[in-house]
């Protein structure tokens, strides 16, 4: 990994992917907080304040053919609560886990971990420092500052669009298309 080139962070802009990595983040009551897009060179992120965001949103999931996601089923039931989504989404179809691609083409890895898993892989600068003390001592995503929140949630997306691309392409998208499905009717 040290003889790659440095793989750099996503500018902060509206991706233009029809494949589209998506965080989001909560409060502990359960309040949908921050919601997040990216493409391999592009990510945005919003807060559920923000005066564009659910247009913005309405239109990243509109533009989206497949999404992808780190434990991506979380994220797409709780999409599902404030937006509209695609049928194929909730029913498993058109979405890719990076979690469970990272498990699929290696059962032993030290780490599961979104950062870890995304820095094992690419050479990439870690981000989730400054806000990882703060959430290991109270869990409470509403005390990281909007700006923090928004910056980890565009590079957790992001991290996910990466992951998913470089994973992928090793395993056969029927097998894929299979866990995810499955995950999605056991989540349910």
């Amino acid at each position: 990994n040290l003889q790659k080139e440095e793989t750099p962070w996503p500018k902060e802009a509206r991706p233009t992917s029809t494949t589209l990595g998506i965080d989001t983040e909560w409060g502990k009551d359960g309040t949908l907080l921050t919601i997040a897009f990216a493409d391999g060179d592009s990510a945005i992120a919003y807060e559920t304040g923000d005066p564009e965001c659910t247009e913005q949103v309405t239109s990243l999931l509109a533009q989206a053919k497949v999404v992808v996601g780190h434990s991506v089923v979380s994220d797409i039931e709780a999409l599902s609560k404030n937006f509209t989504l695609k049928s194929k989404w909730i029913a498993g179809k058109k979405i890719y886990d990076s979690l469970s691609l990272s498990r699929m083409t290696n059962e032993n890895r030290l780490s599961y971990e979104l950062e870890n898993i995304v820095c094992s892989l690419l050479r990439v600068t870690p981000w989730k420092y400054n806000t990882a003390e703060l959430l290991a001592s109270s869990g409470d995503m509403t005390l990281i500052s909007p700006s923090l929140r928004k910056e980890r949630c565009r590079l957790d997306a992001w991290a996910a669009r990466k992951i998913s691309a470089e994973l992928h392409p090793l395993l056969p998208p029927r097998l894929v298309e299979f866990t995810q499905e499955t995950a999605h009717v056991l989540s349910r």
